[in-house]
């Protein structure tokens, strides 16, 4: 069950990981293997591990009680679950093809939650993961059903097909049967246990659109196996022998504050488009002590959702598109393109001129939702650096990292010490900045270190929190050998609530945006010696003319009279001539499916890189 604190065993000797890795890699299975590493590292993508097991085959099963996610590459110091170029899944060898139909969008999940002993903290585990959820890249429909019983969730899942159904309670075991507790009909009466093998069969004969589940309960993921039981009586080989073709569960029991984590995460990486091996290993990086317990079954090739921004419309940018058909709702995905970003380029292009490569460059983009995310980072990266720093783009390609805030703010140690942890996980685990930068070195292209924030988060740290974030880098080692460091920080301004209800809510945010962007005015009037800064102009929604100067240029089924009533309703009631990205967009969408049809990137997206 989900404890307040987990008694999972965080100490497991490395050195059961270093004789598990070397029972599977050994004479030529090493070797190959280590070419296979040499190849993803040089070419910064990740290899694959999978774990096959025959269950049925009864010298095979009691294998899967193993602790497989520990495997340890000791001559490289590495987890393969944990390091920066290997995942590693289990593969169960059930009779069901792995071939998955065609993904149909919008990616729809069901949260279930449960929780009939009142001793988890679900509503901090919603709340987190819909934080991640508000700004995906990937278009989203999501459910809540508190208070999960049986009958409930079996009613939702005959209505409706689901791509990801999510539980967070408490699981277990129920003698040799692995069991989720859901609540029972009438409230208050406890737990009602649900065994793994009754969900699948729900899940199999009422959800034939499902990609995933999560089981983030306690020891879902094993079986209590004994040569008289069925190997597949836990939860998740349940599911997985059911057809479920992905499954991420924990084999040990898990710390209510590590699920919640964990959540945020896993969610967080498959909002950004990132396949589900690569999410499960992001979310492994902040349990910290659990790191162990989470376990991924998949029996399908890198499983990820499509993302509706740029990747969805074609070729990268600065290339001609051939045609690509966005359906109707797919509007605020487009939006920002429609501004005009010259200006901002060709400051960040000056920057770069005048930054040397001993001294990195941190880069501060702030502004509204949908255009301070990834489309304009990848604009960034894809197009202007490669073309102010003269790299061939058809060779080389820029090494990118994601580095996470700390929730808190304890003072500059603390927080350095964040940073140089993260950071290393994603580069060498265990390394200082030293040893990271000489890693950076030996790369062919520069470095790209990319964090993103709210502004309510941003404002709740304090004003010092800029100056040690930037001390950090202002300290970063450099030698003759040195590569770029180039440092993106995304500061994302909430909107204010709408509603006279909300009318004192939305003025505090409104006084916290405020007050980032005075602080960011400041910064960018200082100077260091070590480190250069550059604030970039703000990003703040768009006008009448930018829309029009996008409907004219596009095959949209838009009139100039849908474009003026859009920006003449706003104006009447804000006195603003501007629109926020988020409010035109689901303007944007309604007039789109008001006009229905389907919006038609024509074969000239040359507006895309203006």
């Amino acid at each position: 069950m989900r404890k307040v604190e987990a008694d999972a065993p965080h100490d497991v000797p490395s050195d059961i990981g270093i004789q598990l890795f070397r029972a599977l890699f050994a004479g030529d299975v090493k070797t190959r293997f280590d070419e296979c590493l040499g190849m993803v590292a040089a070419g910064r993508t990740v290899l694959r591990i999978q774990i096959k097991l025959n269950l049925d085959n009864p010298a095979v099963a009691p294998l899967a009680a193993l602790p497989w996610e520990l495997l340890h590459y000791h001559e490289k110091r590495t987890n393969l679950s944990k390091g920066p170029y290997t995942v590693v899944a289990r593969y169960l060898d059930v009779p069901h093809s792995s071939d998955l139909p065609a993904f149909v969008g919008p990616l729809r999940v069901l949260f279930v939650m449960a929780d009939p002993h009142k001793d988890l903290n679900l509503a901090e585990e919603r709340l987190r993961i819909e934080r991640r959820l508000s700004s995906a890249d990937v278009q989203i429909v999501h459910e809540w059903m508190e208070g999960a019983t049986f009958s409930t969730l079996e009613s939702r899942l005959l209505k409706h097909a689901y791509h990801i159904v999510h539980f967070m309670g408490h699981g277990g075991f129920d003698g040799s049967d692995g069991v989720l507790h859901l609540e029972r009909d009438t409230p208050g009466q406890g737990a009602i246990p649900i065994r793994g093998k009754d969900l699948a069969e729900l899940l199999q004969s009422r959800n034939g659109a499902l990609r995933l589940v999560v089981l983030n309960a306690c020891r879902t993921a094993g079986s209590e196996y004994r040569p008289d039981t069925d190997p597949y009586c836990g939860v998740a080989p349940a599911l997985v022998m059911a057809g479920v073709p992905a499954v991420v569960a924990m084999q040990f029991p898990i710390s209510d504050d590590g699920a919640i984590d964990f959540a945020e995460r896993l969610y967080s990486q498959l909002a950004d488009g990132e396949p589900i091996e690569e999410a499960v290993r992001a979310g492994r990086l902040v349990l910290q002590r659990e790191w162990l317990t989470p376990v991924l079954f998949s029996r399908c090739d890198a499983l990820a959702f499509p993302r509706t921004s740029a990747s969805a419309l074609g070729p990268a940018l600065g290339t001609p598109a051939h045609g690509v058909g966005i359906q109707v709702g797919d509007g605020r995905e487009l939006l920002p393109y429609m501004v005009d970003r010259t200006h901002l380029m060709r400051e960040l292009g000056a920057k770069l001129k005048r930054a040397g490569p001993a001294v990195p460059l941190v880069a501060i983009i702030h502004g509204d939702d949908a255009q301070c995310q990834d489309q304009l980072h990848t604009r960034i990266c894809e197009i202007e650096l490669p073309n102010v720093l003269g790299l061939d783009k058809r060779k080389v390609s820029l090494t990118k990292h994601y580095l996470e805030w700390p929730r808190e703010y304890r003072g500059a140690r603390e927080f350095h010490d964040h940073l140089t942890y993260t950071l290393a996980q994603r580069v060498q685990p265990g390394a200082l900045p030293p040893a990271m930068q000489r890693a950076f070195a030996a790369l062919p292209a520069p470095v790209v270190i990319q964090s993103r924030i709210l502004s309510s988060q941003w404002h709740r740290y304090g004003t010092s929190v800029l100056d040690d974030y930037l001390a950090y880098w202002q300290a970063w080692p450099s030698d003759t050998a040195v590569q770029r460091l180039l440092v993106f920080i995304y500061i994302k301004y909430e909107l204010p609530e709408t509603g006279w209800r909300r009318m004192l809510a939305a003025r505090r945010t409104e006084a916290v945006n405020a007050a980032v962007e005075r602080q960011l005015e400041a910064v960018n009037r200082s100077d260091r010696d070590r480190v250069m800064v550059t604030v970039l102009p703000k990003l703040d929604g768009i006008d009448e003319q930018d829309v029009e100067d996008w409907r004219t240029g596009h095959d949209a089924p838009l009139a100039r009279e849908d474009v003026r009533r859009m920006f003449s309703e706003h104006k009447a009631t804000t006195s603003e001539e501007r629109m926020s990205m988020e409010v035109a967009g689901k303007k944007l969408e309604a007039l789109l499916r008001a006009r229905s049809g389907a919006l038609r990137v024509p074969h000239d997206v040359s507006l895309l890189c203006r």
